[in-house]
C-alpha cells in the first residue's frame, strides 16, 4: 500500500494525499524436450515386436533399414503456459474530500508449443511393417546427404499393411483481458 500527503502553500486547507495499492501475481509451466540423435552409415533395426521412435532423429549416411510389427514415428512438442494477473486501486484526496477514484484490473493467459521434428533419413530408407505405420508429425525421406533442400532422391520404400498420419503445429495464444 502506498500513502502520499503533499503540503505547499502557507493555508492549511490546501492539504491532499492519496492512498493506492496494487498487486500482481505470475505462474508459468514449461516443458522442454531434446531430440536424440543416432547418426551412422547404415542403421539395421530388426524386430518382431514393436518400435516406437519418438523425440529422435536417425539418419543413415546410406542405408536406414527397418524391419518390425508395428511402427510409430512421433515428434514431440516443447509447451509453456503462463499467467499473469494485477489489479489496483487509487483514492485521491483534496481539501474538498475525495477528487478521484481509480481501478484496474488485468490478465494474460499465454499457451504455446512448438513441435521438435523427429526423422528418419537415408540416402537409402527401406522400411518394413507388417501391421501398421502411424506417423505424427514426424518425417521418413529417401535424400542424398549433400543436398541441403532435403530433395527426394525417389529411393524410399515402405511396405505397411496400413498407413495413418497426422499433423503437430507450433501454435502460440494470448487471451488479455482487462
Amino acid at each position: 500500500m502506498n500513502v502520499s500527503y503533499t503540503l505547499y502553500g502557507t493555508n492549511s486547507s490546501n492539504l491532499s494525499g492519496s492512498i493506492s495499492r496494487d498487486s500482481s501475481t505470475s505462474t508459468s509451466q514449461q516443458t522442454t524436450h531434446n531430440n536424440t540423435n543416432l547418426t551412422a552409415t547404415n542403421i539395421n533395426l530388426n524386430t518382431t515386436q514393436d518400435t516406437k521412435i519418438k523425440g529422435a532423429n536417425l539418419q543413415a549416411t546410406n542405408q536406414l533399414n527397418l524391419n518390425t510389427k508395428n511402427l510409430e514415428v512421433s515428434s514431440v512438442q516443447n509447451k509453456h503456459k503462463a499467467k499473469t494477473r494485477s489489479q489496483g486501486a487509487s483514492l485521491g484526496i483534496g481539501s474538498s474530500g475525495v477528487n478521484s477514484v481509480g481501478f484496474n484490473q488485468s490478465k494474460a493467459d499465454e499457451n504455446s508449443k512448438t513441435v521438435l521434428l523427429t526423422s528418419m533419413t537415408a540416402k537409402q530408407v527401406n522400411i518394413n511393417t507388417q501391421a501398421h505405420t502411424q506417423l505424427t508429425g514426424s518425417l521418413i525421406a529417401a535424400t542424398d546427404t549433400g543436398d541441403k533442400d532435403g530433395n527426394d532422391n525417389g529411393q524410399l520404400n515402405l511396405t505397411t499393411n496400413s498407413l495413418s498420419a497426422s499433423s503437430l503445429n507450433t501454435t502460440t495464444t494470448i487471451n488479455p483481458t482487462q
